[in-house]
């Protein structure tokens, strides 16, 4: 493609100018600020909508001396190009709209409108970007008509893409291959990467979420250590063997003890004479109804109710024996919950003064000895004491339950106690108004049996004498059978309380073993996860080596097709590692940093060269600043050289030479 001529209508401050190369190099001379580079957003705002700078909304109106857009002109480039060997005129005119409302005197603005053209022809917009788009591709012809475009407007990812593309990728079998004819065989390792399946740049990443993984995990492994050691109970000089020696002996006296209580409150010779005594009430209530029949009603009438009464007297003391015996049980329950709510108190007193652990964090890395960073360091603080908090608060949380439930426990026993020490008047005063009846019945009843009647039967005396004698036994054993009940309550009470005493030892033991197990499992999991890493490392290393093998090859093949450009593909980190770059150089000197506007534009033009070389495309050159250069190198494609000249206030051209 070649410009033949460029004409502009009121663009960007220039009225009316136009230059006639005919395909040949020129140079366009001008002061500051003269509309040199305006000729290159023309030739680009034609093809894109766009200025050399990319731009889609830059201002192209041309401008009064107040700064505003002069209304009501058009504004229009018209390019003529050769493109292979044909002639062809594209131009693009923006117009804006100006209406007239009915019944107004002065027109208003309503937007604007492009109008196309192709060799004359007026074309709708999409029939215009599609002749475009036919004659080159916006990319590419940026790339070819702009020295700067490449090497410093272009991003260095696509740059290096472009890169790749024009002059050749290599493969990562061919670069192993490469490393390991120059005696590097531990690259080998990385084939069975590409038999998987994998790239090395897809290994790379693996390979680096993992470390970051593993770094992760090594680095939580102090704090969790830190949580186990301070999960510790308190060491004991007992052993866990001898402790579970001492709970099982315990345990079959505490339950001796528990049943011999329950024998004597529910069975024994008591429970056997009570039962004796009820077969003889049920034997009486017989003899009566015979009396009955034989005239002796009262006398049976009497001896019924002496007997209902003498029933509901036995019941109340044993009710008021069994309130007692209770009353002493709750005594001995009510100490322990007492004692264990005082461990509790400990317990939880203990928890809440616990300081957080920073000085236990570790400053160094565990995989290599060096100082961690003060960013790790505080991170590992303050995760170390979020975890400390959070396990203090729980454990805080747990002991008041537990104590709660043992003041529940507590407040359930006292009130029960003091139920049945209300209780136990109440049936002394009963056991009295009964007793008080039963002694005025007996007499009553002895009354009428001084008095002449049928004698008793046989059978009748046998039961109430034996029926006196169980009642004397019955007190007896009740009374003698008290300070037993006393005394195995006091030993099932303290068995109780050694059971749970031990238990609880023997809980704390287990739990510190199993806490210790933790940590050294813990110790063993960092010492494994370290050799994890260091393999990971030995992984990068291979990688990196990988690249700068690569880099090598690469750049040794990509600068072989420019004769002043060179590419850094790959930039060198202080720990040896690479991050991939794509920086233009000449000499050495980054395009980017300290190289002068001459180099510049020469090195654009080396890349233009061998890019226009690749695409099989020639574009005019735009080429600014060209008074910086003394020698212009030579290029296929037509140059269009705006040279700044303080003594040039209109713009003038000059023919360089043929094309």
């Amino acid at each position: 493609m070649k410009l033949l001529r460029e004409t502009l209508t009121n663009f960007k401050g220039l009225r009316s100018f136009t230059i006639e190369p005919n395909g040949n190099n020129i140079s366009v001379f001008g002061d500051n600020a003269k509309g040199k580079s305006t000729l290159f957003d023309a030739f680009l705002w034609v093809f894109f909508d766009k200025d050399s700078s990319g731009r889609k909304d830059f201002e192209l109106k041309t401008l009064d001396e107040t700064g505003k857009a002069i209304p009501m002109i058009d504004h229009s480039v018209e390019l003529v190009i050769e493109h292979n060997g044909k002639k062809v005129t594209i131009k693009k005119t923006l117009t804006e709209n100006w209406v007239k409302a009915r019944g107004s005197i002065n027109a208003e603005f309503s937007g604007h409108k492009t109008a196309y053209e192709i060799d004359g022809v007026p074309r709708q917009k999409r029939e215009f970007d599609a002749f475009i788009s036919h004659l080159c591709d916006e990319s590419i012809l940026r790339m070819l008509t702009d020295p700067d475009y490449f090497p410093g407007k272009m991003s260095w990812q696509d740059r290096r893409k472009m890169l790749m593309d024009v002059c050749g990728d290599i493969s990562d079998a061919d670069v192993i291959d490469s490393a390991v004819t120059i005696g590097n065989k531990s690259m080998l390792d990385l084939l069975n990467v590409l038999n998987a399946g994998r790239t090395i740049d897809e290994h790379k990443k693996v390979i680096a979420a993992k470390k970051t993984a593993v770094n992760n995990e090594i680095k939580a492994i102090p704090v969790r250590v830190d949580e186990a050691t301070r999960a510790l109970p308190a060491e004991s000089d007992v052993k866990a063997a001898d402790l579970q020696a001492e709970t099982d002996k315990a345990r079959p006296k505490l339950q001796a003890a528990e049943t011999s209580l329950l024998t004597l409150d529910q069975g024994g010779a008591v429970t056997q004479k009570k039962l004796r005594l009820q077969k003889i009430e049920a034997g009486l209530i017989a003899e009566q109804n015979k009396a009955a029949a034989s005239g002796q009603t009262v006398i049976l009438a009497k001896n019924k109710e002496f007997n209902e009464l003498r029933f509901g007297l036995d019941r109340l003391e044993f009710n008021r024996t069994s309130a007692r015996s209770k009353i002493t049980q709750l005594s001995g329950d009510i100490a322990r919950l007492k004692e264990q709510r005082e461990v509790k108190l400990a317990e939880w007193t203990v928890e809440s003064e616990k300081e957080a652990p920073e000085s236990q964090i570790s400053n160094t890395c565990p995989s290599c000895g060096q100082s961690l960073p003060e960013e790790q360091i505080q991170a590992a603080i303050g995760k170390a004491l979020a975890s400390f908090n959070a396990s203090r608060a729980t454990n805080v949380k747990r002991i008041e339950e537990e104590g709660s439930a043992i003041r529940a426990k507590l407040d359930a026993a006292e009130a029960e106690q003091k139920a049945i020490e209300q209780s136990i008047p109440v049936m002394d005063t009963e056991i009295s108004t009964l007793t008080d009846k039963i002694n005025a019945l007996q007499i009553e009843i002895t009354a009428l049996n001084n008095q002449p009647a049928p004698s008793e039967s046989l059978e009748t005396k046998s039961l109430l004498h034996e029926k006196g004698n169980l009642l004397i036994d019955i007190k007896a054993l009740e009374e003698s059978g008290e300070p037993e009940r006393i005394r195995l309550t006091a030993e099932r009470d303290k068995l109780r309380e050694e059971v749970s005493l031990l238990e609880q030892a023997a809980a704390r033991t287990k739990a510190r073993a199993d806490g210790l197990k933790r940590i050294e499992e813990l110790k063993a999991q960092e010492k494994t996860l370290a050799a994890e890493y260091e393999q990971l490392e030995r992984q990068t290393y291979l990688t990196e080596e990988f690249i700068r093998t690569k880099v090598n090859l690469l750049e040794s093949r990509i600068n072989s097709r420019f004769r002043l450009a060179r590419f850094k593909l790959f930039d060198v980190q202080i720990n040896g590692a690479l991050n991939e770059c794509c920086e233009t150089t000449y000499n050495g000197v980054p395009y980017s940093g300290g190289l002068n506007n001459g180099a510049r534009i020469n090195v654009g033009l080396d890349i233009i060269r061998t890019l226009s070389e690749h695409y099989g495309i020639s574009a005019p050159i735009f080429i600014d600043n060209a008074e910086s250069v003394t020698e212009i190198i030579d290029t296929e494609s037509q140059q269009i050289r705006l040279v700044v000249s303080a003594a040039d206030q209109t713009l003038r051209v000059e023919e360089i030479n043929k094309c």
